[in-house]
């Protein structure tokens, strides 16, 4: 499970790169900004490449990374591409 807080649930994920052997880096979201310091990236409905993602509704990264279990992840939703992708990895910094 993702841990955001003293919760311990399911929740939807960015998948960001493979870590050592069963464990894998994932990027939280919440429909929520939930950052303490501004440390979240909008993943907007609204944006053209949306839609892909399989999310809902507008969306926010939570920070940090977290390294998880892969037997944690769950169903994939979609994909984040496009310009939306690209703008994810310029405020990453990658």
């Amino acid at each position: 499970m993702i841990k955001v807080g003293h919760a311990h649930y399911a929740r939807p994920c960015i998948i960001y790169d493979d870590g050592p052997e069963l464990q894998i880096w994932v990027i939280a979201l919440s429909t929520k900004e939930d950052s303490q310091r501004g440390q979240s990236f909008k993943l907007d409905s609204t944006h053209p490449d949306f839609p892909a993602t399989g999310l809902k509704e507008t969306s926010y990264t939570i920070h940090p990374m977290q390294l998880v279990s892969r037997s944690d992840i769950g169903k994939k939703l979609g994909v984040l591409q496009g310009s939306l992708a690209k703008e994810l990895m310029d405020y990453l910094g990658l």
